[in-house]
């Protein structure tokens, strides 16, 4: 899944201890705080209206720590303005001379402003090794699943607080996975023509997580492994009268559903998940275990987005939803599982293989960066990358497999020039996809 960025482009710092919300009024020695945040939209499937999606950001609430590590305070802030793809907030705080460390947590509370993290287990004064990864989400109930908008973490520290100071880019992590399912075409020879996807929901998902990663001394970056929390047990979305929690198909996909990660194991003990479909006509449910290509487990990893790809069908499901429950996996529906970890947000297929791309790049300095990411199925294809502007350059792909990463250097960006806009080109066999990058002028 991608991440949300933060551009923070004025600074500030913290008072008192405790909690406050951000005041209008300014104090002598204040600075203000001016956050802009870049939120890239997903591609969503239609699904109904629903007032968010999980780029999505409600509330902020600020926890400082001071230049020992200490926390000073807990700052909520509520008037975020904006709309599409970028959003902005403010705060006055006073200016130091020593370092600070902010954790902003993102949706942390309830449209009643009520906390839907643990925010109260953190005092005055308590270490940040042992706050962080005390912060957990409200336990769910089963035949629930976590709601929008999602619980997300990000971290950054500076050396001291003035009204220049500028704190780069923050990356936020959600706190949750997500799981799609989609059908890839059919035809003679994978039964698909004679299947119709229903939906799906999930069993055994962990019913809690830690707002932070096991990484929370360092910025955010999408983890590999799961960060486990001490107490959480594991819940059904539904129960065997198929009450609960369901991603209902649009034609040949369905949208997506939020878990908490949780380390998995191939047997019912393990998170599953279970399919409706109907199959020559006949309604049946089917169990998929989650599964790579070499038949090793998937652990479910906050931030990541697992995609069910279901690629031959040869038979009905169960005949009910309790079989299914209870059952092993059933072996007459074959799928593959892939992990879109950084948000490919732009697919297109031939048939055979596919080719997607990552969300539209944006950049406030010059140098060299990670642009996005490549995901291509055709792996006999070589795969290029082009731009068409002359201030990017050295554009390169890393990485080995389906998944690669686009990297270049940016040249500087002068006056009267404020901002400028380019496109990459990947190519894989006949398949093309686009990028969009924006580089705008520091402004510091």
């Amino acid at each position: 899944m991608k991440q949300l960025i933060i551009y923070i482009l004025f600074l500030l710092t913290a008072t008192s201890c405790g909690m406050s919300e951000d005041s209008d009024i300014m104090q002598e020695g204040d600075v203000e705080l001016k956050f802009a945040l870049e939120v890239h939209e997903n591609q969503l499937v239609t699904a109904g209206l629903r007032s968010y999606d999980d780029n999505s950001v409600r509330c902020i609430d600020l926890l400082i720590f001071n230049e020992n590590n200490q926390f000073i305070e807990r700052v909520k802030v509520n008037n975020i303005s904006g709309g599409g793809n970028t959003k902005t907030f403010s705060l006055r705080m006073k200016a130091t001379s020593l370092s600070r460390t902010f954790h902003i947590i993102a949706n942390g509370r309830n449209e009643n402003d009520a906390d839907i993290v643990n925010f109260s287990s953190v005092t005055t004064n308590m270490l940040e090794s042992v706050a962080i990864p005390s912060l957990k989400t409200n336990i769910l109930a089963a035949l629930t699943s976590p709601q929008l908008p999602l619980v997300m973490w990000g971290r950054v520290s500076s050396p001291s607080i003035a009204s220049n100071t500028t704190l780069g880019t923050i990356n936020m992590l959600r706190a949750v996975a997500a799981v799609s399912v989609e059908c890839i075409p059919g035809n003679a020879n994978n039964g698909l023509n004679d299947f119709t996807l229903t939906g799906f929901t999930i069993l055994k998902s962990s019913n809690q997580a830690r707002v932070a990663p096991t990484a929370y001394t360092v910025p955010a970056t999408t983890p590999s492994t799961v960060s486990l929390i001490a107490g959480s047990s594991y819940i059904d979305y539904v129960n065997t009268s198929g009450t609960g929690v369901w991603s209902y198909a649009a034609g040949s996909t369905t949208p997506d559903l939020y878990l908490y990660e949780r380390t998995n194991i191939l047997d019912n003990t393990g998170l599953s998940v279970i399919l409706r479909a109907k199959y020559k006509g006949i309604d049946g449910y089917y169990k998929v275990w989650l599964k790579n290509d070499t038949g090793q487990v998937i652990h479910i990893v906050r931030n990541h987005r697992y995609l069910i790809q279901i690629t031959k069908v040869f038979g009905a499901g169960y005949d009910s939803l309790e079989k299914a429950i209870t059952a092993d996996y059933s072996a007459n529906i074959f799928t593959d599982i892939i992990d879109n970890d950084n948000d490919i947000v732009d697919m297109i297929a031939d048939g055979k293989h596919e080719l997607g791309v990552s969300s539209p790049f944006t950049i406030y300095d010059s140098g060299s960066a990670t642009i996005g990411t490549v995901l291509n199925t055709n792996t006999a294809a070589t795969v290029t990358v082009t731009g068409d502007v002359a201030w990017l350059t050295n554009l390169a792909l890393t990485g080995s497999g389906n998944r690669r990463t686009i990297t270049g250097t940016f040249a500087t960006i002068e006056l009267p020039t404020y901002n400028r806009t380019g496109t990459i080109t990947v190519r894989a066999g006949s398949l093309t996809r686009k990028i969009t990058v924006t580089q705008y002028l520091s402004l510091f």
